[in-house]
């Protein structure tokens, strides 16, 4: 009777462990609550950031609202503060640790903001943050292209993680290389059909118009007989004017600076206005 009772007990603690981890693994990782993505742009966002936070077994998540205030967040830390708790209490992060970062996005003050808790504090830097990430995803946030923005912010955020893992140090200031977003084939393929497209249409349709033109054998036959010549030529050196101008090197110490939630969590973080 007692082995049956603990057999029964070991069942439903493994279940239990199961679901908890069906449950983290059936989070979504995208919260489009001010419906800036369309249905198609979402699922594809979707599988993005899946397939980057399985590979790198590292919560990578987008969540967007209206406004701050109206979720009783205000003042100067009020993106911070609400992304933090977003993270902290709707389950986000993976191990022991809660490793992964959410960007979140508030229209209303127009602010963006990316918490980061356990092994991400370490990869995602506040330069990598700040300068990488923030000067990748802005120009798109900015023109209102927020699917390019969060698709930039993903893949960003894979090249973070790899050059981490590749160089064994996050990337920072001092930094030799930049990081290497994941390459895209299907991309790649977008751009090669619509540069295709975009060449062969209108010169298909210049070349239509061409009724009375034939092709000729050689460059020769479409120059008219000595209408050109040139009797003498000359190379004049007219100056020169080098303009050098000193790139200045940060004097930050680097890293991640950190700060902790409404949780007891400590996070780390950066972001601005677009």
């Amino acid at each position: 009777m007692k082995k049956i009772l603990l057999s029964l007990v070991l069942a439903v603690a493994l279940l239990g462990i199961l679901g908890v981890s069906a449950a983290a693994a059936d989070l979504p990782l995208i919260y489009d609550e001010a419906d800036l993505l369309t249905d198609f742009d979402e699922a594809s966002l979707k599988a993005t950031l899946e397939g980057i936070s399985n590979q790198y077994d590292m919560d990578v998540a987008v969540v967007t609202i209206d406004s701050l205030a109206e979720k009783g967040y205000e003042g100067y830390n009020a993106p911070m503060n609400f992304a933090d708790d977003y993270f902290d209490y709707n389950g986000f992060g993976r191990g022991a640790n809660r490793d992964g970062l959410v960007l979140l996005l508030a229209m209303e003050t127009r602010d963006w903001w990316i918490s980061t808790r356990g092994r991400a504090i370490h990869v995602f830097t506040d330069y990598g943050i700040n300068e990488y990430i923030g000067n990748n995803i802005t120009p798109y946030l900015s023109s209102g292209d927020y699917s390019k923005a969060f698709t930039e912010y993903a893949n960003c955020s894979a090249a973070l993680i790899e050059y981490e893992k590749t160089h064994g140090e996050p990337y920072d200031y001092d930094s030799d290389k930049e990081p290497v977003k994941p390459f895209s084939l299907m991309r790649l393929l977008g751009s090669v059909v619509a540069g295709l497209l975009g060449g062969l249409v209108p010169v298909s349709s210049m070349t239509s118009k061409l009724k009375s033109v034939r092709s000729q054998p050689n460059a020769r036959s479409y120059a008219k007989e000595d209408s050109v010549r040139v009797t003498q030529a000359n190379d004049f050196f007219i100056g020169r004017h080098v303009s050098r101008t000193a790139i200045e090197r940060s004097s930050s110490s680097g890293g991640s600076s950190t700060h902790v939630s409404s949780s007891g969590a400590t996070h780390g973080g950066g972001g601005g206005k677009f």
